[in-house]
């Protein structure tokens, strides 16, 4: 599972969803935000584990244009 946290300066978004690839920093992730669709610049990717080690989701950190 993939969770995706898109951020403005005052506003931000969280959804869920899945991706084909697991995108790299310097890539871009198109989405819809506030009622507009805007390319956002990746910031930082998040690797989540519980207490076991067991591998939960990732989190990508995107920055709306």
């Amino acid at each position: 599972m993939i969770k995706v946290r898109i951020e403005e300066i005052e506003d931000s978004l969280v959804f869920e969803t899945e991706v084909p690839v697991l995108p790299k920093l310097n890539h871009k992730i198109g989405a819809w935000f506030n009622g507009t669709y805007c390319l956002c610049d990746i910031n930082d990717i998040i690797h989540e584990f519980d207490e076991d080690g067991k591998f939960l989701l990732v989190e990508i950190g995107v920055i709306a244009q």
